[in-house]
């Protein structure tokens, strides 16, 4: 699964599920529009390549392997707004890729584009709510104290610890 940077000029491959991880694939970023997966992500449209060599949008991940492969990709589309790619890779150009994968795959990226979102909401929830914890925390705190020195470093104190949730 690659997703969309939050700079939303790049895309990043955040979770891949193989045989042989490659690590390099997980620390590679790069722009929107770049490659297979950043023109699937351009596009819209989920697609087979039944041998990524052969497509002149492929591009060579340095320290990953050079066999031709079978891709399958599909757009992670959120409210009408593309978050990322699902890609599924076959090793060699075998066993090529049909109509039926590409649905299957069309479905499985619909349903984690979803649960993505859903991941991002509850996390900017979570967020909002500590933040409104340490608000009442500084509003209880300010009723309480009467000596200005001791108001401005509990507010210190508190917007300390605010910058420290938000950046959690």
């Amino acid at each position: 699964i690659h997703l969309i940077e939050p700079d939303g000029k790049t895309i990043r491959c955040v979770v891949g599920l193989s045989d042989r991880p490659e690590d390099e694939l997980r620390n590679f970023v790069r722009p929107l529009g770049q490659g297979i997966i950043g023109s699937v992500t351009m596009s819209r449209l989920p697609e087979i390549i039944n041998n990524s060599r052969a497509d002149r949008r492929a591009m060579h991940i340095p320290g990953t392997g050079n066999e031709p492969e079978a891709m399958a990709l599909a757009p992670l589309t959120i409210r009408q707004q593309v978050i990322g790619v699902m890609t599924m890779i076959r090793r060699g150009t075998e066993r090529p890729f049909l109509a039926s994968d590409l649905n299957l795959l069309t479905a499985f990226a619909d349903q984690a584009a979803v649960a993505i979102d859903n991941a991002r909401l509850f996390a900017a929830e979570r967020s909002q709510l500590q933040n409104l914890v340490i608000l009442n925390e500084m509003a209880t705190a300010a009723a309480k104290l009467v000596n200005k020195e001791d108001l401005l470093n509990t507010a210190l104190n508190l917007a300390q610890k605010s910058i420290r949730a938000t950046n959690f």
